[in-house]
């Protein structure tokens, strides 16, 4: 299962990505995904994608040691690095954090609240607050 939160939000695309257990070719979809962003690009400042395992979901420390992998997003290209500070890039995902757990949550009080006499469906993923009305207008139009 995967949760997962796509905010198009001040110029920044944030992602929080959750995958119960470890689906490497998930993983490795979603790096190569953010890798590709570096030509669309119109900032010369670096991003960073981090790539962690944690139970909880929850974000580490920017100085932790619980971080697999940190991917360097430029506009010539991106490499994967073990020197980045962390810190802005942990500060500015603690947002979308928040928003992946408020998703958790209502998920699960729907989930709770499903009588089980008809095949479980919800919108809620589908809710503007957790992705970005452009990717569904897209993905009507690509279906």
């Amino acid at each position: 299962m995967t949760t997962c939160v796509v905010v198009h939000r001040d110029d920044a695309l944030e992602i929080y990505s959750m995958c119960l257990g470890l689906v490497e070719s998930f993983v490795l979809t979603a790096l190569r995904m953010l890798a590709a962003t570096a030509r669309f690009k119109s900032d010369p400042a670096p991003d960073t994608a981090v790539f962690w395992a944690e139970t909880g979901a929850t974000l580490p420390d920017a100085r932790g040691e619980g971080w697999l992998s940190v991917l360097t997003i430029g506009p010539e290209g991106a490499r994967f690095t073990a020197d980045a500070d962390l810190t802005a890039t942990i500060d500015g995902l603690r947002p979308v954090e928040a928003l992946f757990f408020e998703l958790v949550d209502r998920l699960a009080e729907a989930a709770e609240d499903h009588d089980g006499n008809a095949p479980y469906h919800t919108v809620i993923p589908r809710d503007h607050s957790f992705v970005d009305p452009a990717i569904l207008r897209d993905s009507i139009t690509l279906s």
